[in-house]
């Protein structure tokens, strides 16, 4: 079994390869290994659990459906994102 710090090394790692994972968008030995991870690492299984949690729901949710002021937060934010 990996060691404290090499384990947080590798869950770092993966938490920048969770979109593309969920998307189903990386290489086949990718994935495995990311599974392979998973399959070791309760804290990580439950992030990724949350994490396709989320965004279910943000999917599910229509822009109609958000509050005025919410709309407007979030052009902004993605105005400001988008000039970086």
């Amino acid at each position: 079994m990996k060691d404290g710090h090499q384990r947080d090394k590798s869950c770092r790692g993966l938490v920048n390869l969770l979109c593309d994972y969920v998307e189903g968008d990386l290489v086949p030995e990718e994935s495995e290994e990311i599974d392979a991870h998973m399959n070791e690492c309760p804290p990580c299984l439950a992030f990724l659990n949350t994490y396709q949690k989320t965004t279910e729901l943000c999917r599910s949710i229509q822009p109609e459906d958000l509050p005025q002021d919410l709309k407007e937060k979030l052009l902004e934010i993605m105005k400001k994102r988008q000039t970086r």
